[in-house]
């Protein structure tokens, strides 16, 4: 009787590499731990509440790590096209930094992507039904229990619709 999936994943982890196996990448294994979760039978018809986690340390670290590196043991986001910083200037990341605002915004949305495309892979589109709410966190965001009541109350509402014959796929 699951009603909902809730998947956290740290999007500050984007350089670095599993403890257990230095040869992976953080990023790429939260991204195919989540698509074998969309795949799995017993979720197929589940909302999941996509928590991408951890933004205040991504928001820290984009200035100075790159977002994207795409040759070498480091290679990661090889197909990213939004802005990157230059690492030869001093960015503001209070949010006043229109040029750093553009990168962050373009990373974030990149990463939205990433992580909901996998549901429209093929074999995983035409079985699955579930919905995909997708935030952006962190720890200390006193918003985040707002933002998972108002994905739940949207989930028990579709629930009930289609109970009643209100609403179908």
């Amino acid at each position: 009787n699951v009603t909902t999936v809730m998947f956290v994943a740290a999007v500050s982890e984007y350089n670095q590499v599993l403890y257990e196996d230095n040869g992976v990448n953080r990023q790429t294994e939260a991204v195919e731990l989540f698509r074998q979760q969309l795949e799995s039978e017993w979720f197929l018809t589940i909302p999941f509440i996509l928590f991408l986690n951890k933004k205040d340390l991504f928001r820290e670290k984009l200035p100075h790590i790159p977002f994207k590196v795409e040759t070498g043991i480091e290679a990661r986001n090889t197909d990213y096209t939004g802005k990157e910083c230059d690492p030869s200037k001093d960015y503001s990341i209070e949010g006043n930094d229109e040029e750093f605002e553009e990168v962050y915004n373009d990373s974030c949305d990149y990463l939205q992507r990433l992580y909901e495309s996998q549901a429209e892979l093929p074999h995983i589109k035409e079985k699955r039904k579930g919905g995909i709410y997708t935030h952006f966190t962190n720890s200390t965001d006193t918003e985040n229990v707002e933002k998972i009541m108002n994905s739940c109350k949207d989930i028990i509402l579709q629930i009930n619709l289609k109970a009643g014959g209100w609403f179908s796929e």
